[in-house]
């Protein structure tokens, strides 16, 4: 599927709004686009090209929660920029496309995704780099170990800001890197949340917070 991102039609484009000016952000559709109708409570936050400014997508309100639908697939726009236009190969070298790891994203599919999503959830693990992937891994009562692996293309990141999002985060958990890595804590204000800052990043590296 990586090969044939790049020479999908285009199906047009989707907008959406933000506070600061309208539709700041927009991004070509690929693989399916459905027209349909917003029906209330649902807001609209997003829509299409057409002369109707069709919803594209809408959030509404549920409990506690929030549900969410896009009449397009965000994950193909998202995917479109980084995918090169390459015939497909299965070699055994780093140079085949096989091996190809795209980082090059739409990185304003990712604002419109995280700004309806963020009001209602926070990620456990986030980075200041957003292709540095990390996941807690909790053992009770001894702390928490993070590793941390970086899909970014670059082979060294200076500063790396690393957020940890758990109830079990105290301020006198002491951070480490398995690497030897130099890393600062940086003291938050919310209750179950650390702040950490990597001096050097590289491939994989782990994040440890002892008791």
């Amino acid at each position: 599927m990586k090969q044939d991102v790049a020479f999908a039609e285009v199906l047009g484009k989707v907008a959406w709004e933000t506070s600061a000016r309208p539709y700041v952000g927009t991004s070509p559709i690929l693989g399916a686009r459905h027209v349909f109708t917003a029906a209330a409570p649902a807001n609209v936050v997003a829509t299409f090209d057409d002369t109707a400014r069709s919803a594209a997508a809408v959030s509404t309100a549920v409990g506690t929660g929030r549900t969410m639908y896009f009449g397009f697939l965000p994950g193909l726009s998202y995917f479109l920029p980084a995918i090169p236009k390459r015939p497909a190969d299965r070699g055994g070298t780093d140079a085949s496309f096989t091996h190809f790891v795209p980082s090059e994203f739409d990185w304003s599919i990712l604002d419109l995704l995280t700004s309806v999503i963020s009001p209602t959830y926070s990620r456990q693990v986030e980075c200041s780099n957003n292709l540095v992937h990390g996941r807690p891994v909790v053992a009770a009562g001894k702390g928490i170990v993070v590793p941390l692996v970086n899909w970014s293309g670059e082979e060294m990141i200076a500063s790396l800001n690393v957020t940890v999002r758990l109830g079990s985060i105290t301020t006198a958990m002491k951070a480490t890197m398995a690497s030897g890595a130099a890393v600062v804590t940086h003291q938050s204000s919310v209750t179950g949340v650390g702040v950490y800052i990597v001096s050097e990043f590289s491939v994989a590296d782990a994040l440890i917070l002892r008791v």
